[in-house]
């Protein structure tokens, strides 16, 4: 595997003496692993995280490249061989999942079909042994030509239909599922879609050019009601290729990126940037991660995936950076055969306020194509002028939760007031208590999540004679 070496090795130590942030590291991608056989057509890989402690994959996989596809699964965290999941005459395309966060069965796989003779929407319901026990059709239209998309955060699940474009929220209920508020974002002659955790971006094609707008999902206090605020231009001059969006938890905004004359632009709070790829020849089908470190949002990271080159000499490029400045730039393949479509996922939590991200792309060998992937592991941790905290310590109960957690503190640091902070992901902080001092161990205090705050993963924090401690929780 060779590497461009541009290291950023001292970067990380400034920024740690700087910032007196724990945990960083050199990220160095692992080999490229094969995931499933090299005598299919597999493709279209979308993630699945487990619980924050397993992940996998779903994909299609064909057995001739005009044939209708299946949905197999492989779990990339053990290994396990790859299996079936969903089978038959009929097509299977664009797999999506939909986490139920129950203990009877997994959750929902979306994906598009032509059971009816048309393509729609289906729902396919995938048990705790990963077989399915019942298929529902969403929706119900005649002679359309769907794309479809979901985003990682609030499970907004999006398509292009007829050149128009809707978004809904799938609902679980009583081990159903079902959509609802459905929404036309917008109807002049889209051709594809990417869902943020608050905002969504499509393309429309004007003429020989396509243009990408937006709209915001939006919360009114007034109202006490989520609602999508109107469509504003994101570029809307050039030609923009491979649109697609930040997939990251610990964003702190959904980064829309694209490829426009061979570089990768960017779109953040109302400006666009560029980022810096190499002078890479024939950029294509950029993905990417953000996260802000959490309470510092002065340095922010990101994790770039794209494919370059031509032909059978197209490879795909991993790289860690901030924004503007020259990064630490690898082939992941180097394997002289057309690699495309790379995707980066966040994957397992390893136990050190750390997260794997996975790389997986499709490679084309031997007259089919396979999927593969790489990893690493970005330390990300979380906080300002931390120490280790041995002498406090922090649990929640139940965990993940519904409706309220408890968060249990114990302590054997004094008297002083203990400070509990709870933050979404991109750092900022969503709740806060005082826990008065007390001489004894154990306090505890419990938190009921406000209706504007979304479903998700967050850090809570306890703090108290500037020492802390962290753990996480699932708020589903």
């Amino acid at each position: 595997m060779k590497t461009k070496a541009l290291l950023i090795t001292g970067l990380f130590y400034s920024l740690s003496i700087l910032f007196q942030v724990q945990a960083q590291g050199v990220y160095e991608w692992g080999p490229a692993i094969p995931i499933t056989d090299s005598a299919s057509f597999n493709s279209n890989p979308t993630g699945w995280l487990i619980d924050n402690q397993q992940f996998g994959v779903f994909y299609e996989k064909r057995v001739c490249d005009t044939c209708n596809a299946d949905i197999w699964y492989r779990n990339l965290t053990n290994m396990d061989p790859e299996i079936p999941v969903l089978t038959g005459n009929e097509m299977h395309d664009n797999p999506v999942f939909v986490s139920a966060y129950a203990n009877d069965f997994q959750g929902f796989i979306l994906y598009l079909s032509n059971m009816d003779g048309d393509t729609n929407i289906y729902a396919a319901k995938l048990n705790n042994d990963l077989t399915i026990s019942e298929i529902t059709q969403l929706t119900f239209t005649e002679t359309a030509e769907h794309s479809m998309t979901i985003s990682t955060r609030k499970q907004h699940l999006g398509w292009v239909e007829d050149s128009c474009v809707w978004i809904t929220q799938p609902d679980i209920e009583n081990g159903q599922i079902m959509l609802s508020e459905i929404t036309k974002l917008d109807s002049l002659k889209n051709t594809s879609l990417v869902i943020g955790s608050n905002n969504a971006s499509f393309q429309r094609k004007v003429g020989d050019s396509l243009h990408i707008y937006g709209r915001n999902y939006e919360y009114s206090f007034g109202t006490g009601s989520w609602y999508w605020d109107e469509t504003y231009p994101i570029k809307t001059t050039g030609n923009n290729t491979d649109l697609t969006v930040d997939q990251s938890e610990f964003s702190s905004g959904d980064e829309v990126i694209w490829v426009t004359n061979n570089q990768i632009h960017g779109f953040s709070y109302s400006y666009e940037f560029v980022l810096n790829t190499c002078n890479l020849p024939n950029i294509q089908h950029p993905s990417y991660i953000m996260w802000d470190i959490i309470v510092k949002n002065e340095w922010m990271p990101h994790v770039l995936l794209y494919a370059t080159g031509e032909d059978n000499n197209t490879e795909i490029y991993g790289s860690f950076s901030e924004y503007g400045n020259a990064p630490d730039t690898t082939n992941l393949t180097n394997d002289g055969v057309l690699n495309s479509n790379p995707k980066l996922y966040w994957g397992e939590y390893d136990g050190i306020m750390g997260f794997w991200i996975y790389a997986v792309w499709q490679s084309y060998r031997n007259g089919y194509v396979a999927l593969d992937f790489a990893k690493f592991l970005g330390h990300i941790e979380g906080g300002v002028d931390e120490q280790p905290a041995s002498d406090i310590t922090i649990s929640a109960t139940p965990n993940p939760f519904s409706n309220e957690v408890q968060i249990n503190v114990n302590s054997t640091l004094g008297t002083d007031d203990i400070q509990v902070t709870i933050y979404s992901l991109s750092g900022k902080p969503v709740w806060e208590k005082t826990i008065m001092g007390e001489n004894q161990p154990f306090q505890s205090c419990v938190w009921i999540p406000d209706p504007y705050v979304p479903k998700g993963l967050y850090l809570v924090e306890a703090r108290q004679n500037r020492q802390n401690t962290t753990c996480r929780v699932v708020y589903r």
